[in-house]
């Protein structure tokens, strides 16, 4: 019997821990709305020769997306404090001129990148606005791959090789690895550069950052979806909440127990002080128990009040998804064609068979995985808990 109480302990201990660990990592993602889609496949172009093949140069799949985005890109102005188009080519193979070499994800940046993902700058600078527009030859490293390649040597001004073609080190960026890259570490270049030179990259990304009430998330949809259709589209703060769906549904269920248990100690000690009131009346003036009734009765209407406000808050902590997640929300609740119709959307949509993911929403999934299992591991102890004191209650 004491070894299933200890055991209860420490899957409470554990549990606690894992929902800890969950909550804080679903904290830490940052609020961003992104859309993903395949890369298009290059194509590398014949060489042309003389000043007309010059002239009619030939552009890649990705600059063509590039263009694209910096017109819908204008339209967002009002929604979006920063946002930014992106590229990325994982498993990439970097080399120096001394030898040295690496590997890790190859990030083609547009501008505005920088506001959207910051990075910590530790060496040198990092790509600027008309680098970023004109795609010079320019590179940043995280830290890890920039000791990897050069030993622990001057990374920034050396030439870096990517793919063919040499680069320039302008910066070092902090970075550690979190739950959802690819690759423990990386580089960031133009993503002009890429498109003009034909380099072949897995996934492009927009990110934004929305401003609260401007209807952000609508207008994004909608310009991603006017840049390039079939794409993935991810609001992370809504991610959040949906991975902490089961948490919010637990917290009012405890917390609405409580505060009937308050109301029904409430309504008790009003029916007392009511009763001693009247026995007091047959021996006393009224005049003489006004200062008594009225501070009581403002106690007990100030108490009643907190409890109803309580109430008020908790049902619309509970009612609040339904605002974001309209899609849940049939146009006619008292139809079933159109419960049904709304049911086939939504389980169409989660049946996509080709996904992409950016490393950000992989990140919530991790952690909305280790908070979900938290709560269940933690109920599970609770349950065990009262099992042990129901079955030593009845022995004893």
């Amino acid at each position: 019997m004491r070894n299933k109480k200890i055991c209860a302990l420490w899957l409470c201990i554990v549990a606690l821990c894992v929902t800890a660990i969950g909550a804080v990592g679903l904290w830490r993602v940052p609020n961003l709305l992104q859309y993903a889609i395949p890369a298009p496949t290059e194509t590398q172009p014949s060489s042309a020769g003389g000043e007309e093949g010059k002239a009619e140069e030939a552009k890649s799949a990705l600059y063509g997306l590039i263009e694209s985005w910096e017109t819908q890109r204008e339209t967002l102005a009002e929604n979006l404090s920063a946002s930014a188009i992106s590229a990325f080519a994982y498993g990439q193979s970097f080399s120096a001129e001394a030898g040295g070499s690496g590997s890790g994800t190859l990030t083609g940046v547009g501008v505005g990148w920088f506001d959207v993902y910051p990075r910590f700058l530790l060496e040198g600078r990092l790509i600027g606005e008309a680098e970023l527009r004109e795609g010079a030859n320019v590179v940043v490293l995280d830290e890890p791959l920039a000791f990897a390649i050069f030993q622990g040597a001057e990374a920034v001004g050396s030439q870096l090789q990517i793919g063919g073609i040499w680069y320039e080190v302008i910066g070092v960026v902090r970075h550690t690895r979190q739950v959802g890259d690819t690759d423990a570490m990386g580089a960031y270049v133009p993503i002009q550069r890429l498109a003009r030179d034909f380099v072949q990259m897995d996934v492009v990304t927009l990110s934004g950052v929305p401003i609260p009430a401007t209807g952000a998330t609508t207008f994004f949809t909608e310009a991603a979806g006017n840049w390039r259709s079939g794409g993935d589209f991810y609001d992370l703060s809504k991610e959040g909440m949906r991975a902490g769906m089961i948490v919010r549904l637990l917290v009012v269920l405890f917390a609405m127990a409580v505060l009937l248990f308050l109301l029904k100690r409430l309504l008790r000690r009003v029916g007392a002080g009511v009763r001693e009131w009247r026995a007091r009346l047959k021996v006393e003036y009224f005049r003489s128990m006004m200062r008594q009734v009225f501070g009581s009765a403002a106690l007990w209407l100030l108490g009643l009040a907190a409890i109803l406000g309580a109430a008020f808050a908790l049902l619309s902590l509970l009612i609040e998804p339904l605002y974001v997640f309209t899609e849940w929300v049939p146009e006619v609740i008292v139809e079933w064609s159109s419960l049904e119709a709304r049911f086939w959307e939504l389980t169409t949509a989660m049946a996509k068979p080709v996904k992409v993911q950016t490393a950000e929403y992989a990140r919530v999934c991790f952690f909305g995985t280790l908070l979900r299992w938290g709560v269940i591991s933690a109920l599970c102890a609770v349950i065990l808990n009262l099992a042990h004191r129901l079955r030593a209650r009845r022995q004893g």
